[in-house]
C-alpha cells in the first residue's frame, strides 16, 4: 500500500505533526513519502517536490496579494486563505500512483479549490488531517466566536466590508459545489475532540466520516532530563521557577503573547514580593528584544530555535510551559512539553483541556483574562518543586495517549479499512 501525506511545507506546526506520522509509519515498514510545495529535503526519498521556488513564490505570493484588498486588520492576513493558486498537484506520478492520498495543511499557494476538486475526481481513498478549521469553513483558519460555518459563511468579521454574499460566502459556495459532488471517499481526522466536534456541526462536511486521531510525538526524544543540570546549561537560574513561552512566531495574536505582557504587569502589581522568584525564557521569532523592552524583570530571549534537540533542552530547562493561546487545536508545543515533563499553564481552548488534567500535569486558567493568568502564574511559583508528580503525570499522559505507536497503528487500521473498500 503506498500512502502520500501532502502538506505545503516541512516547517510548522502541520508539518511536524506530518513528519512525525511518517516516522511513526516507517516504523512499520510503509511505503510512504511527504509531499510538498517549496523546501526540498531528501532521505531516503521520503520527499517529494512539486514546485520550483520562484514558482512556489508565485502561487504564495498571488493568493497573498488578492487577499489583501479584502482583509479588515494586519492581524487577520495569515488567517483566511482563499485558495486561487496552486499547484496541479493530481498529475503528478506520486499522486497517481498512491493508494492513499493523506492531506494535511494544504494552503498559501500550494492546493487551490480547483486542485482540490482534481485530487478528489482521482476517485482515490483521501484522508484529509484536520489541523485547523479551514477545510470546512469560508476561508478562515480559526473561527472564534463565530459559528456562521454551522449553516453558511457570509458576514465574515475577518473582512473589512462583510456582507452576506462577501468572499466568504463566495468561497463556502465554492466549497459546497466540490464537496457535493465528491463520492464517500474523504474521511477526515480531527487531531482534538474538539476539532472532530466543529467538524461535525458544518453543514459542509458533516456527511462524511470523521474520526478523532491524535497527533504523535517520538517519546525517546522528547522525554525528561535532569533540571538543574540544564537549566545551568542554558544559563537559567537555577534557583528561581522558570516560565518557558514558546511559538514561532511570538508576535501572532493567537498565541495570546499580548496577554503573557499584560499578565506579567498585573503579577508584579498583585504580587511584588514574587518578582524575584521567577524568570521567563522566550523562544521564537521576534522583531524585537523582548527580555529588554517588554517584561518588568529577568527574561531570557532564545530567538527562532530550529532544532528539536534544543527544543527539549528548553522544555527541560522550565519549571513551566506556558501558552496562552485564544484558539487552538492539538498543539505540539503543550505535547512536547508534557513529553519531557514539564507541567503546563494555558487557557482551556480548543483540544487544551483534552492534554491538560487541570493541577493533575498543569493548570487550566478558568478564563481567557490577563488577570486569571497572572494567578496562574502565581500558582506555579507556589508548586511544591520538590513534589514530582506533576511532572510524572506529564510524561504519563503522553506515553498513554499520543506515542508513535499507538497513532500508527490507529492510521494503519483506518488506512486499511479505506483500501479495502477501495
Amino acid at each position: 500500500m503506498k500512502i502520500v501525506l501532502v502538506n505545503s511545507t516541512i516547517s510548522g506546526g502541520a508539518a511536524t505533526a506530518c513528519k512525525r506520522l511518517k516516522s511513526a509509519l516507517l516504523n512499520h515498514k510503509q511505503n510512504i513519502s511527504i509531499f510538498t510545495k517549496k523546501e526540498y529535503y531528501q532521505k531516503k526519498n521520503h520527499y517529494l517536490q512539486i514546485l520550483s521556488n520562484w514558482l512556489s513564490f508565485l502561487f504564495f505570493f498571488g493568493e497573498r496579494i488578492s487577499f489583501f484588498r479584502f482583509v479588515k486588520e494586519k492581524k487577520y492576513r495569515f488567517a483566511f486563505s482563499m485558495a486561487n493558486c496552486g499547484a496541479d498537484i493530481a498529475s503528478h506520478h506520486a499522486i497517481n500512483q498512491s493508494d492513499i492520498i493523506h492531506l494535511h495543511w494544504i494552503n498559501q499557494g500550494f492546493v487551490s479549490l480547483q486542485g482540490l476538486q482534481q485530487i478528489l475526481d482521482l476517485d482515490k481513498p483521501i484522508v484529509w488531517t484536520l489541523h485547523d478549521m479551514w477545510a470546512f469553513t469560508g476561508g478562515c483558519h480559526y473561527s472564534g466566536l463565530c459559528d456562521h460555518f454551522v449553516n453558511e459563511c457570509g458576514e465574515c468579521f475577518m473582512l473589512k466590508q462583510p456582507s452576506i454574499q462577501d468572499i466568504s460566502h463566495q468561497l463556502w459556495l465554492q466549497k459546497k459545489a466540490i464537496f457535493s459532488s465528491a463520492k464517500n471517499n474523504i474521511t477526515f481526522v480531527a487531531c482534538s475532540q474538539w476539532m472532530q466536534n466543529q467538524a461535525k456541526k458544518s453543514s459542509l462536511i458533516n456527511r462524511f466520516d470523521i474520526v478523532h486521531i491524535p497527533n504523535a510525538i517520538d517519546t525517546k526524544l522528547f522525554k525528561p532530563y535532569n533540571k538543574a543540570e540544564t537549566k545551568k546549561r542554558l544559563g537559567l537560574s537555577i534557583h528561581k521557577t522558570i516560565i518557558l513561552f514558546a511559538a514561532a512566531n511570538v508576535h501572532d495574536y493567537r498565541k495570546g503573547f499580548g496577554l503573557l505582557q499584560e499578565a506579567i504587569q498585573i503579577f508584579k502589581s498583585l504580587y511584588p514580593l514574587s518578582s524575584d522568584c521567577i524568570e521567563f525564557a522566550i523562544c521564537g521569532k521576534s522583531q524585537v528584544d523582548l527580555s529588554l523592552s517588554f517584561f518588568p524583570f529577568h527574561a531570557v530571549q532564545f530567538g527562532n530555535v530550529q532544532s528539536e534537540e534544543e527544543m527539549v533542552a528548553l522544555y527541560n530547562g522550565a519549571d513551566f510551559f506556558i501558552t496562552p493561546a485564544m484558539e487552538d487545536n492539538l498543539p505540539n508545543t503543550i505535547m512536547e512539553a508534557l513529553a519531557c515533563g514539564t507541567p503546563v499553564i494555558a487557557y482551556p481552548v480548543g483540544g487544551i483541556p483534552e492534554m491538560i488534567d487541570h493541577l493533575q500535569n498543569g493548570y487550566l486558567i478558568p478564563d481567557i483574562s490577563a488577570k486569571s493568568l497572572a494567578e496562574s502564574i502565581h500558582w506555579a511559583i507556589n508548586v511544591d518543586k520538590e513534589n514530582d508528580s506533576l511532572a510524572k503525570n506529564a510524561r504519563a499522559k503522553v506515553l498513554e495517549n499520543y506515542n508513535e505507536e499507538i497513532i500508527a497503528t490507529k492510521h494503519l487500521s483506518l488506512y486499511n479499512n479505506l483500501f479495502s473498500d477501495s
